[in-house]
């Protein structure tokens, strides 16, 4: 579509900090404090998108020692939407709690496809028809606001987690 193609050409890559504090909690919540960062990069390469996301949260609680969690989640999208690469860590100070690694690919003729984890091995989801991944998704949702739409629906897929597309 071409209106799909203008956006491509037009979207700036992007790089960011970002310092998150907890602002206010309510009475008796067991959390006292949240804080941390968050990077996250967003950019284009030859016939793909990369993206990186890191955040490092520390949870403060008013009865059990502090938490800090890292997360750690990389992608790497196609530009013509057939294949998506992801990479995922969660640590609890020193300890991996969760590890996400795989690829989907999808067929562009019948726009279904596989979603297929290395981690956790053998953990396969079939992506249903017109499932999108993350940046074509932002691209669709760009493209039906200036349309006019006021409301998109659609499935995507975006490896974060082990629970296969959503809607």
């Amino acid at each position: 579509d071409s209106t799909l193609s203008a956006l491509r050409k037009n979207l700036t890559p992007h790089k960011a900090f970002y310092e998150l504090n907890m602002i206010a909690k309510k009475s008796g919540a067991s959390v006292v404090n949240v804080g941390g960062n968050m990077f996250f990069e967003w950019r284009p390469v030859c016939d793909a998108w990369i993206t990186d996301h890191r955040f490092n949260i520390r949870y403060e609680y008013a009865d059990t020692p502090s938490i800090t969690i890292a997360s750690d989640f990389s992608t790497y999208e196609t530009i013509d939407g057939a294949r998506f690469d992801y990479n995922s860590s969660r640590k609890r100070g020193d300890k991996v709690i969760e590890e996400i690694r795989g690829s989907a690919a999808m067929d562009t003729a019948t726009k279904t496809g596989t979603a297929s984890y290395t981690i956790p091995e053998g953990l396969t989801y079939n992506l249903p028809s017109n499932t999108l991944f993350p940046m074509a998704h932002t691209l669709h949702a760009i493209k039906m606001a200036k349309d006019g739409q006021k409301f998109f629906n659609n499935i995507v897929f975006d490896g974060s987690d082990d629970s296969g597309p959503v809607e």
